[in-house]
């Protein structure tokens, strides 16, 4: 009798492609990216071990795909996308957004303040709304986002909005 693996290794499929698509879309427009992205990489490579399931369960039918013009101008073309798209976007140059964490995370609320052109009592004021406790405007923002248990991720947004 052959084990009938349908019941478990498509919805694999299915499940884990959604999961896949959603955060992809999310991350791809910075939506909630701490919270998608660890979910986003493990669903990741369970949607892998699907797919290679899925291909060794249907092996025949997926050498099919190469031997038809279509199928295989499409896979071809995705491919190749997929290593343009790599090697274009591919850089030695850090994230400007990591840039910017690595410049202001050494610098005191003072600097920032005149960096930003914005009054220091008001940055002040939008960290104390969100309890953000400031000892002392002349701490780093590390110092800071370390005083209050939280990332410094956390404390950038305040930072730039003005209230």
């Amino acid at each position: 009798m052959k084990y009938n693996h349908r019941p478990w290794s498509t919805p694999i499929v299915i499940a884990s492609g959604l999961v896949i698509v959603v955060s992809g879309v999310m991350l791809f427009f910075h939506l909630g990216e701490d919270l998608v992205k660890a979910a986003h990489e493990w669903i990741g490579i369970v949607m892998a071990g699907g797919i290679l399931l899925h291909i060794h369960f249907h092996w025949r039918s997926f050498t099919q795909y190469f031997k038809k013009p279509v199928g295989f101008t499409v896979i071809a073309l995705i491919l190749l996308a997929s290593t343009v798209l790599i090697t274009v976007s591919g850089s030695n140059e850090p994230h400007p957004a990591k840039q910017l964490v690595e410049q202001y995370s050494s610098k005191s609320l003072i600097q920032i303040a005149s960096f930003e052109n914005r009054p220091l009592e008001q940055i002040i004021i939008d960290l104390e709304i969100e309890k953000i406790t400031v000892e002392s405007p002349t701490l780093s923002l590390q110092e800071i986002a370390t005083a209050n248990s939280v990332h410094i991720f956390d404390l950038l947004p305040l930072l730039f909005s003005a209230r």
